[in-house]
């Protein structure tokens, strides 16, 4: 649902933000979805930080292994242990902390406790 190229994923966060900040209904169901999906919330209004490149505030625009580990991620917290390999580039960090981004700012009363990444 959310476009995964640059260019047009700027622009729908654009249009989001806009459609948003005209009509309180529509920033409302926005709010709804960013906590019923957390890949909607990453793709359309996350950015990540990159000292590396010029622009370092780029959008979280997630990869398929992304969106399978974040899932992942979700589905582990408060129930079981999980362990990661974490390599350098694959955006590790970025997931497990959005992941616990998410579940702070939209689930009450949860906790977490003990994250390990381990590098290969």
């Amino acid at each position: 649902m959310v476009p995964k190229d640059l260019a047009a994923n700027l622009e729908f966060r654009r249009k989001l933000i806009q459609a948003g900040n005209s009509d309180p209904k529509i920033a409302n169901d926005l709010w709804r979805l960013c906590e019923a999906e957390i890949l909607f919330y990453i793709n359309a209004f996350v950015w990540t930080y990159d000292p590396r490149k010029p622009e370092a505030l780029v959008p979280f625009i997630t990869y398929d292994y992304q969106d399978d580990g974040i899932l992942e991620i979700q589905e582990a917290i408060g129930r079981h242990d999980l362990l990661a390999e974490k390599s350098r580039d694959m955006g590790a960090s970025w997931m497990f902390l959005v992941t616990l981004m998410h579940e702070w700012q939209f689930r009450r009363n949860r906790s977490v406790t003990g994250m390990r990444c381990l590098k290969p």
